[in-house]
């Protein structure tokens, strides 16, 4: 069934998957990238050139283990790109959206939660290696000095009709009675 769903989606669900598809390789030019960041988060001021981005694994892997199985799990973001600023790195991520989907937020969260993740687990695997860590920093695996690259995640909507979900976190909570003062 899931083949055939794959294979043979609806009128709909192609056109959606068009507009993706044709977003995306849009965004995979690395100046259209850097011309994005500096957009969004520099205010148009030009601080990433098209050498600054680099190709970066889309899909997030997710092992954990509950009741003593393991679990495990994929997510693959729209675009994911490491971006160099100096010294530094970020990650950017962008999502494309064609119709409004009132839990993004949530989404986004959960994958910049996934990439935190993913660098944590990076550095303690590095200190167990190393056997670099003792007392508070052994029982966290990390040390009070190490640092986790920035996530920036932004969605691109290019829908038809205005946007009405919510735009951030905020936006879906429910901040009645008390909590409201």
């Amino acid at each position: 069934f899931l083949g055939k769903f794959l294979l043979y989606p609806s009128a709909g669900r192609r056109r959606m998957q068009e507009k993706n598809a044709l977003a995306m390789e849009y965004l995979d030019d690395r100046e259209r990238i850097a011309d994005f960041v500096n957009v969004v988060y520099f205010h148009g001021k030009q601080v990433v050139k098209a050498s600054d981005v680099q190709e970066a694994d889309s899909v997030q892997y997710r092992v954990r283990k509950e009741n003593r199985e393991v679990r495990a799990g994929q997510a693959a973001r729209d675009k994911v790109r490491k971006v160099v600023l100096g010294m530094q790195c970020v990650w950017i991520g962008i999502e494309h959206l064609s119709s409004v989907h009132s839990a993004m937020p949530l989404r986004v969260m959960g994958y910049d939660v996934g990439s935190y993740e993913r660098q944590a687990k990076r550095l303690r695997r590095e200190h167990r290696r190393k056997s670099d860590l003792s007392g508070k920093e052994y029982i966290s695996g990390l040390a009070v000095t190490d640092r986790l690259w920035p996530t920036l995640t932004s969605v691109l909507y290019m829908g038809e009709e205005p946007w009405t979900g919510p735009r951030d976190l905020h936006g879906m909570l429910e901040w009645g009675g008390e909590l409201a003062h």
